[in-house]
C-alpha cells in the first residue's frame, strides 16, 4: 500500500486554507478506499477479518461524506465527527478480544428488534403490519438462540469509551459535538455566522480525521497488514500517532 505524495500536518488544520484542507481529505479518502479495497481483495475471510472490513468500508463511507459537507453545514460535519469517533471505538473494541467480536456481533439482531418494536410502538397493535413486524421479532429470537449469539443490548458509546480508558475525552466531544447535533438553545438562537465560525469547522474537521484515520493503524495488525511498507503507510499518512494510546 501506497500513499500519493506528503499529507498536510493534522497541527496545520487550524490555519490551513479549506481549498487545501479540501485536498488533505482527498488524500485521506484514497488511503482509505485502499485499505478498504486490500481487505476485500486479499483476505481470508474469517468472522474477524469480514467484520473489519465492513467497519473499514464504514470509515470510508463516513469520511467521505464529511468532505463533501466541509463547505456545507457545520451540523453535518459534527455528525461525521462524531460516527468516526464512535466507529474508532468499536473497532477497538472489536480487536481487543475475541469474545468482544461475538458480543458486538450479537447486538445486530437486537438493533433490528428495537427497530420492530419502534414501529409497533408508533403504529399501535392495530395497525395492518404489527403481526407481520412481531413475526420477524420472534425469527430474529429464535436465529440468534440457533446460533448461539443472545440477543444482546447495545453497548453503549460511553462503556466502550470507558474500557478504552478514554471516557474524559468522550465525555468533552460528545458534549461539544451535542450543542451542533441537537436543537440546542445556542444553536436556535445564535447568529448564523457566530454557529459556523471557522473555528468550530476546522477543529470537527480535525477531530474527524484524526479518529478515521487512527482506525486503519488499529485494524492493520489484525488483518496482516504488519510489513514495514504498510505500517509505514498508515504512520505517515497519520503523523500525529506518535501520541499512540
Amino acid at each position: 500500500m501506497e500513499t500519493d505524495g506528503p499529507p498536510l500536518l493534522f497541527t496545520d488544520f487550524a490555519s490551513a486554507p479549506l481549498e487545501q484542507i479540501s485536498l488533505q481529505l482527498d488524500f485521506q479518502q484514497r488511503f482509505l478506499d485502499r485499505m478498504h479495497a486490500h481487505m476485500e481483495s486479499t483476505l481470508e475471510t474469517t468472522q474477524q477479518t469480514d467484520v473489519l472490513s465492513k467497519l473499514m468500508r464504514r470509515t470510508a463511507y463516513e469520511h467521505r461524506k464529511l468532505a463533501d459537507a466541509l463547505l456545507g453545514p457545520i451540523e453535518e460535519l459534527a455528525w461525521r465527527s462524531r460516527n468516526l469517533f464512535e466507529l474508532g471505538l468499536i473497532v477497538r473494541y472489536v480487536v481487543s478480544d475475541p469474545s468482544n467480536l461475538q458480543c458486538w456481533l450479537a447486538q445486530k439482531p437486537q438493533d433490528l428488534k428495537e427497530i420492530m418494536e419502534g414501529f409497533i410502538r408508533l403504529h399501535g397493535d392495530q395497525a395492518p403490519e404489527t403481526p407481520a413486524w412481531r413475526t420477524i421479532i420472534s425469527i430474529l429470537e429464535a436465529q440468534a438462540a440457533a446460533q448461539g449469539l443472545p440477543v444482546a443490548r447495545r453497548i453503549s458509546a460511553a462503556a466502550l469509551a470507558d474500557l478504552a480508558g478514554i471516557r474524559g475525552e468522550y465525555d468533552a466531544y460528545f458534549k461539544l459535538s451535542s450543542k451542533f447535533i441537537h436543537p440546542t438553545s445556542w444553536l436556535v438562537n445564535e447568529a448564523e455566522e457566530a454557529v459556523d465560525n471557522p473555528l468550530f469547522r476546522r477543529l470537527f474537521v480535525l477531530l474527524a480525521s484524526m479518529h478515521a484515520m487512527e482506525i486503519p493503524w488499529h485494524i492493520a495488525p489484525h488483518v496482516g497488514l504488519v510489513d514495514e511498507d504498510s505500517i509505514r503507510a498508515i504512520d505517515d499518512l497519520a503523523g500525529w500517532l506518535n501520541r499512540k494510546r
